[in-house]
């Protein structure tokens, strides 16, 4: 018999590539070898050398055979590995798939917005660059453009904001004699058929008020037409010092954002007892316009 002496064993090494680990399977724990492994041509043959060399033949073989056992076992380990990352990939897969559904999605909701936007700011744009606007200027839009609605110029009447055929103007307010004016007081003398005049405050504030400075004369405080109440006034104011006098009282007086208000003269309070007190001349204090 004759026995190869190459030096290796009946099994190579074994490696193997998983996706989570390297496994290597370990070498034989020994190579099979012999005491006396050539016989030459008249060499005798004995049962105690066949059984030695067999005895090691076993020993290398079931050396062998444990190590592919555990290569087994770590190759079945690594294929439910495999299995689990099977599973994980498969998932990931599907978690893209909805997450690409949902790029595309925000990508048309995104458009959408981005086109909304354009249109506001050309309405935007149209608004600003179709007129310069002056302070109190007003636009509003006709469904096609913004129109400017200027602030009106004459500021010594009073305006009111009102539509005419679905657009805003600005239109001059004229008054007549009893009707609440601008400032909220009551009016009693008009011109220009009612677009000026003067108003008598709704309120009384004579209480705890005193004339002041008696017996001091104020020059130039005794005028007696009407438009002379301002003038008067303010003489008072200048001349006598005193707190809470009657022409300090009216000077502060504050109502709907008119500061303006005055004492006043001899013929504005005749104009006020003739239109607002006793219109009918009966002689008897009605109250507001005197309705009799």
């Amino acid at each position: 018999m004759y026995i190869n002496n190459t030096g290796t064993s009946l099994g190579q090494m074994l490696t193997v590539m998983i996706i989570s680990s390297l496994l290597v399977a370990p070498a034989w724990s020994a190579e099979v070898t012999y005491a006396e492994d050539v016989y030459a041509a008249g060499d005798t043959l004995t049962a105690d050398n066949l059984n030695a060399q067999f005895n090691d033949i076993k020993t290398g073989v079931n050396g062998n055979h444990s190590n592919t056992k555990k290569n087994k076992t770590g190759i079945e380990t690594n294929r439910a590995k495999i299995r689990t990352n099977d599973t994980a990939i498969d998932a990931n897969i599907g978690r893209i798939t909805d997450t690409r559904t949902g790029i595309k999605t925000n990508r048309k909701s995104i458009a959408k917005s981005n086109t909304a936007i354009r249109k506001l700011t050309d309405k935007v744009n149209a608004r600003t660059t179709a007129a310069k606007p002056s302070a109190g200027d007003m636009q509003y839009w006709n469904g096609k453009a913004w129109v400017l609605v200027p602030v009106p110029t004459n500021t010594s009447v009073h305006s009111a904001l009102t539509f005419a055929n679905g657009k805003p103007i600005w239109k001059t307010t004229y008054y007549n004699i009893g009707d609440r004016g601008p400032a909220g007081g009551f009016v009693f003398y008009i011109t220009d058929n009612g677009a000026h005049g003067f108003e008598a405050a709704p309120v009384d504030q004579s209480k705890g008020a005193v004339w002041g400075c008696y017996g001091r004369r104020i020059s130039d405080s005794n005028d007696k037409a009407v438009g002379d109440g301002t003038k008067n006034t303010a003489e008072i104011i200048a001349g006598c010092k005193k707190d809470r006098t009657a022409a300090r009282i009216a000077d502060a007086y504050t109502l709907n954002g008119y500061d303006d208000w005055f004492l006043p003269s001899k013929d504005e309070l005749n104009e006020m007892w003739l239109k607002l007190t006793d219109p009918d001349g009966d002689g008897r204090n009605k109250g507001p316009a005197d309705p009799n």
